[in-house]
């Protein structure tokens, strides 16, 4: 499939994000399959900005954004027609089973922490060991979220136990906690589009690919306030 000249209407790009995470032809493009369905994957390039849109229906009107923990180390030369990854592949599925009179345009990914690393344990230690986590959130990643966010119809909280025990050593740090809260406020402000599949025996949002039954539901701003790192502020 050719790049077209202008993607950028059709990906929901505005001018404000396309000067954050690049032109969308200047973006890594792959083919991807989900159930032998191809989708286009666009991923920007730049250091420090964790962004990718998913293609989901030709005639989609609604839009998802997603939030994972950190990005993987990019493939620039992957477009080989693997499979869509588990988590976006989830993602999707239980969009589509619980708003099943919903048609989807596209899937917006974001994380907390836009630098790229092979595990989350990596970005642990990248966390504990940094002089300044600031650069490791990224420093335009909040502004990021909050572009992608206002026009979003469903956001999605996936970043799993690790992310939600990384933003609590983030909260209870008087230097970083106004970024977390910053997170915070964000999704607070959307409560009423905000979704999650549950959450950890600690309150995080549960991982897309956690086992057992899970089941996509509308997060309570007590449940966000605790998802986000933040109930030992409160207590």
């Amino acid at each position: 499939m050719e790049i077209q000249a202008d993607l950028s209407q059709k990906l929901g790009l505005t001018d404000d994000i396309i000067s954050l995470v690049g032109h969308p032809n200047e973006m890594q493009h792959t083919m991807r399959k989900i159930y032998g369905v191809p989708h286009q994957v666009f991923e920007t390039v730049r250091k420090g900005v964790a962004y990718s849109v998913v293609e989901v229906e030709d005639d989609g009107l609604r839009d998802i954004v997603a939030i994972g923990l950190n990005p993987r180390h990019a493939d620039p030369d992957s477009q080989d027609g693997k499979a869509l990854e588990p988590a976006r592949r989830e993602i999707i599925r239980q969009f589509k089973k619980a708003k099943s009179e919903e048609t989807f345009s596209r899937l917006v990914m974001l994380d907390l922490f836009a630098t790229r690393t092979e595990t989350a344990g990596e970005l642990r230690k990248m966390v504990k060991g940094s002089d300044n986590v600031l650069d490791l959130v990224g420093r335009n990643n909040l502004t990021l979220l909050e572009l992608a966010m206002k026009d979003a119809d469903f956001i999605f909280l996936g970043f799993g136990g690790d992310g939600g025990a990384l933003l609590t050593r983030l909260a209870t740090n008087q230097e970083t906690q106004s970024v977390v809260e910053k997170f915070y406020t964000l999704l607070s402000d959307r409560i009423d589009d905000v979704y999650w599949l549950g959450g950890t025996k600690l309150g995080y949002p549960i991982h897309t690919g956690a086992h057992g039954f899970k089941t996509l539901r509308k997060i309570d701003r007590d449940e966000l306030r605790t998802a986000m790192g933040l109930y030992q502020l409160s207590n």
